[in-house]
């Protein structure tokens, strides 16, 4: 489960980071806080620490559904990142 936390928190902070690179490249966040990028990176990393802090619990009790939800949120962020990479080339 630390591993799969450690995928979680690193796949998210590559998110996070590559937003407020491209931020301040002069990009546009086209995520549902476009008008608001720097609330949606906040709320990003407030929801990404609660779930690390939260699936250890889960995964006492339902090991899992608590790995399904840390493969899919470490993909999620991984997918972002990808995304992001792409398109800091572009602004």
């Amino acid at each position: 489960m630390k591993i799969l936390l450690l995928w979680v928190v690193l796949s998210q902070g590559g998110d996070i980071t590559t937003t407020a690179v491209g931020l301040h490249r002069g990009c546009v966040e086209i995520g549902p806080y476009r008008s608001h990028p720097y609330v949606g990176m906040t709320v990003k990393g407030l929801a990404t620490a609660g779930l690390t802090l939260t699936l250890p619990r889960l995964n006492a009790s339902r090991p899992k559904l608590s790995k399904v939800l840390a493969i899919g949120v470490a993909i999620s962020g991984m997918l972002s990142t990808g995304w992001n990479l792409q398109q800091l080339s572009r602004c």
